[in-house]
């Protein structure tokens, strides 16, 4: 090759030769290190304790929590990648049509993650179902759907000594749903006085 040194390049030399790609010019991008960019660069990598904007170390906060959330699609989500351009028809409405999905996609991702500066917050919302991690917000998910399976299996047991009236309740319920119905919720009364009895005369 053309740039390959010689053999005996080093004979006779106790020092290295430099390579001709040593010689070249640097790659990557070249940064003036008295300029603006180079100098908020600077305060960036600089850690805390020296007066930069960098962490000294590991901090936990702010730290994101996670639950996992149905959306009605049958599959719980954590959260929702925006969809690609290609998705959708070209030209203004199909711009319109991956705006709106793009939306939606950040509002769900919104409801399944939080922010969370201390440890007073955090121990709010892990009280409340949320997770350190993802996998543990979908693992949880799951254990939670398994009881309500259970509990509306039991239910489907009970079921079998209900009356006609009670048991098409039943299937209605399970049918305004894909969810597991654990329990069937009890008809709504009727607001009002009842009807007051015809007086007797005797």
């Amino acid at each position: 090759m053309a740039n390959e040194m010689p053999w005996n390049a080093f004979q006779g030399n106790d020092k290295l030769q430099p390579h001709p790609l040593d010689q070249s010019l640097p790659g990557g991008v070249v940064v003036n290190p008295h300029s603006a960019y180079a100098q908020e660069l600077k305060k960036w990598n600089t850690p805390k304790r020296y007066g930069g904007m960098n962490v000294d170390g590991y901090e936990e906060y702010p730290r994101t929590l996670y639950k996992a959330i149905d959306f009605g699609t049958g599959k719980a989500e954590v959260h929702r990648m925006p969809p690609p351009r290609w998705a959708y028809p070209s030209g203004t409405e199909g711009d319109k049509q991956w705006d709106l999905a793009c939306l939606n996609a950040e509002q769900i991702t919104k409801q399944c993650q939080a922010t969370v500066h201390n440890d007073t917050e955090k121990a709010n919302y892990l009280s409340r179902g949320w997770t350190l991690t993802q996998d543990e917000a979908l693992e949880a998910y799951e254990k939670q759907q398994q009881t309500i399976g259970d509990a509306a299996a039991e239910r489907v047991f009970r079921d079998q000594r209900m009356s006609e009236k009670a048991r098409a309740e039943a299937d209605a319920a399970d049918k305004a749903t894909h969810a597991h119905v654990p329990d069937v919720p009890a008809p709504k009364k009727r607001r009002g006085r009842k009807p007051k009895a015809p007086m007797v005369t005797v």
